[in-house]
């Protein structure tokens, strides 16, 4: 009975801990989202500029991806994970410092580097610290749980901006850096790693990264594992779709129907305590339906609410369908990332897991490279739409790729 209860308690605190990460994620990646393409835009700085640096970051962040992968896979996935926390805390906390644009470009340069210690790491430790990377279901639900505490983040995130741009909008970065910064410390006292063997670093680690990044592209592209192959090529569409809306829907708030950002902060906020039980959703239709169906009637649906809430002049229809997005999106993202897992092998988990990262950064730098020049050649609206159309391929790619 002992040793049940010491289990039950090592699984209580691994949970903890791996959705507290994702609470820390939550809040940051809310405030960046909604808020930091407006903050260079009220430095100064040019729509083109910005949208250019943000390609310009995760082109130079794909270039981390494998060696930072193989590092969690052959060394720790604890130090891994550590690491990437203090280099998230010191970057905003640039950010929150500087107003020069290289200084600000070289800040987020660095929070882009900093995630790829995490990429793929966090959950790989979670999977083999459980030992369920081979139980869908309890993928599901672990992932469903997930995102329930990254929405719980966006919320916090929300509230925080709502209630700190009144003082000065630059402090929002001043909280992410000391919330990264705590969950660092909380990391370094209670994480553990178990049912996993690193193997030390030594002098043929720059070799066997490359080796472990060939088997894991392999993996990826062989025939036989049509699965993973279609998940992956789904990333790439779907992240043009959506991080260019990301994009393009604060800024639709902020210059065509005239919202403040304070304002833009507090939506976003109380968008996402609706959105707190798109992950439950998600896991139930994964339970019930697998991942096809949901993924496709999901995707189609992300491409349509894109589309009209580009057209609606009318702040609070533009609030509505921008609701029923974040929605779906976060019941996708459920739904897929389960489906990820579900399809690697654990010896490949981390190092796969940053080549889809690779794949996700790659469609994230076109994604914004592209808005800046289809905003200043075709404008904010039909942009936008053209963002709605990718999703509707991205749902095909879904119904035609995957298995089950």
């Amino acid at each position: 009975m002992r040793f049940m209860e010491k289990i039950a308690e090592f699984e209580f605190k691994a949970k903890s801990i791996f959705y507290g990460m994702e609470l820390t994620n939550g809040i940051r990646r809310e405030l960046v989202s909604v808020l930091l393409i407006i903050y260079f835009l009220t430095l100064g700085h040019k729509l083109v500029a910005v949208t250019t640096m943000f390609a310009a970051s995760k082109i130079i962040m794909t270039f981390f991806e494998f060696p930072t992968g193989a590092f969690a896979d052959h060394y720790s996935r604890k130090m891994s994970i550590m690491i990437s926390f203090f280099l998230m805390s010191a970057a905003f906390f640039g950010i929150f410092i500087f107003e020069n644009f290289w200084l600000l470009a070289l800040c987020f340069i660095l929070q882009d580097i900093a995630w790829t210690f995490q990429s793929g790491t966090t959950t790989a430790w979670i999977i083999d610290a459980l030992d369920i990377g081979d139980k869908h279901n309890k993928l599901a639900t672990l992932f469903s749980r997930f995102f329930f505490f990254e929405k719980t983040g966006a919320i916090i995130g929300g509230a925080i901006g709502f209630l700190i741009i009144s003082i000065r909008f630059r402090l929002v970065w001043l909280a992410i850096a000391l919330t990264n910064f705590i969950m660092l410390i909380i990391i370094l006292r209670y994480m553990e790693e178990r049912n996993f063997r690193p193997s030390r670093l030594d002098r043929h680690f720059i070799s066997k990264t490359y080796i472990q990044a060939k088997d894991s592209l392999l993996h990826l592209f062989n025939r036989n594992n049509k699965q993973i192959r279609g998940l992956a090529l789904a990333v790439f569409f779907l992240t043009l779709a959506v991080d260019s809306f990301f994009i393009e829907s604060p800024l639709i708030l902020f210059q065509k129907l005239n919202l403040s950002p304070a304002v833009i902060a507090g939506i976003s906020s109380v968008i996402a305590v609706v959105v707190l039980v798109a992950p439950f959703i998600g896991e139930k239709l994964s339970h019930r339906f697998g991942a096809r169906k949901p993924l496709f009637f999901i995707v189609f649906g992300i491409s349509i609410f894109i589309s009209v809430f580009a057209l609606t002049n009318n702040v609070y229809l533009a609030v509505f369908f921008l609701m029923l997005f974040s929605l779906l999106e976060t019941a996708l993202i459920t739904i897929h990332d389960s489906a990820v897992q579900h399809s690697i092998p654990s010896r490949l988990r981390a190092t796969l897991g940053s080549a889809m990262n690779i794949i996700w950064a790659m469609a994230n730098a076109l994604a914004a490279f592209l808005v800046g020049i289809s905003i200043a050649g075709l404008g904010l609206v039909t942009t936008t739409i053209i963002s709605g159309a990718v999703a509707f391929l991205t749902a095909i790619i879904y119904l035609v790729s995957l298995e089950y």
